[in-house]
């Protein structure tokens, strides 16, 4: 167990040692240790508001606009609305491409889950019917 006096024994030397004057029960080492106290303190705290503000900066958008929030359904109904387009063009196959160079083809229909977030495909091949779930933000592009 720690003394209470433990404790409050290096405040109270603080408390002495940050006197502006000298006096007789401040020696010039107690001064020079208090002051290299002093500056590590302040140097912690310039380091840590430094730090703050860099966060802050983070966080910030920049205001070039490089940041756009879509909400997810506006950009699902806009992959469907591009699949039903090419569909009654009746330009051939539709292909999507995905952001890793996946392209999913044979697509007979294609319907947003409720959240946006997801686009469930039906795809036919020579088994039958194959389904696949993707999220919008995989899609890179659409054509035919």
């Amino acid at each position: 167990m720690i003394h209470p006096l433990k404790c409050f024994l290096p405040a109270f030397v603080l408390l002495l040692t940050s006197a502006a004057d000298t006096g007789p029960l401040v020696s010039a080492a107690m001064q020079q240790t208090a002051n290299a106290q002093n500056a590590t303190i302040n140097n912690a705290l310039t380091q840590k508001e430094n730090a703050m503000v860099l966060a802050n900066q983070v966080k910030t958008p920049s205001p070039s606009g490089d940041v756009m929030i879509v909400d997810p359904k506006e950009v699902s109904k806009d992959w469907i609305h591009a699949f039903t387009m090419l569909k009654t063009k009746q330009t051939g196959s539709i292909i999507f491409t995905l952001l890793n160079g996946e392209k999913i083809d044979n697509i007979v229909d294609v319907q947003a889950v409720s959240g946006g977030y997801l686009l469930f495909f039906t795809l036919k091949s020579y088994q039958g019917l194959h389904y696949k779930v993707v999220k919008t933000s995989e899609i890179s592009s659409i054509n035919s």
